[in-house]
């Protein structure tokens, strides 16, 4: 379930004052079966010419869409996670986040995602949640930025434009 991630390299200072590196490990990409059930779903609606819908029934597919996942991932917090696939539910909720809420749905889901990714994230150790914060953002717009093609019926209009002008993190790790 969980896909490759990608490994970065820290530099931290030591209790001696010692510069000490440390490898840690970041979700790269959103979860297989997330990103393939949207994929699934947004091959479907092109199936059926998505262009030709009014953007108000494309609206409503994504909000629908997104009242299910929160759903969905709300039960799979419900009980106590391990540290990794916490940190990947994060990443696919920061993920779902960027890419499918519109201006217009921000206020309306914002405590939604904010109180799940509460939650998900006190499976994790407050010291790497600070670590891998950064460097979870950066993938998730870059992830964002793939995706936007693929999942293009599903994007809000005006989240095009700001997800596209994601640039790729220079440098980045590799698996």
């Amino acid at each position: 379930m969980l896909p490759a991630w990608d490994r970065v390299t820290i530099q931290e200072t030591g209790e001696e004052g010692t510069q000490v590196a440390s490898v840690i490990q970041i979700p790269a990409s959103p979860s297989l079966p997330l990103h393939s059930s949207l994929l699934t779903l947004s091959s479907s609606l092109h199936s059926g010419h998505a262009a030709s819908l009014p953007p108000s029934c494309l609206s409503l597919a994504t909000s629908s869409l997104l009242s299910l996942l929160l759903a969905h991932y709300t039960s799979l917090a419900a009980d106590r996670l391990p540290q990794n696939l916490a940190l990947q539910f994060s990443f696919d909720l920061r993920f779902l986040q960027t890419l499918l809420v519109s201006r217009e749905a921000k206020d309306g889901l914002a405590p939604a995602f904010s109180c799940l990714l509460g939650r998900l994230e006190a499976n994790i150790d407050p010291f790497d949640l600070s670590v891998f914060t950064g460097h979870l953002a950066t993938r998730v717009r870059w992830a964002a930025a793939r995706s936007v093609s693929g999942l293009g019926c599903l994007v809000p209009g005006d989240r095009v434009s700001l997800v596209t002008s994601y640039k790729p993190q220079i440098g980045r790790a590799s698996c």
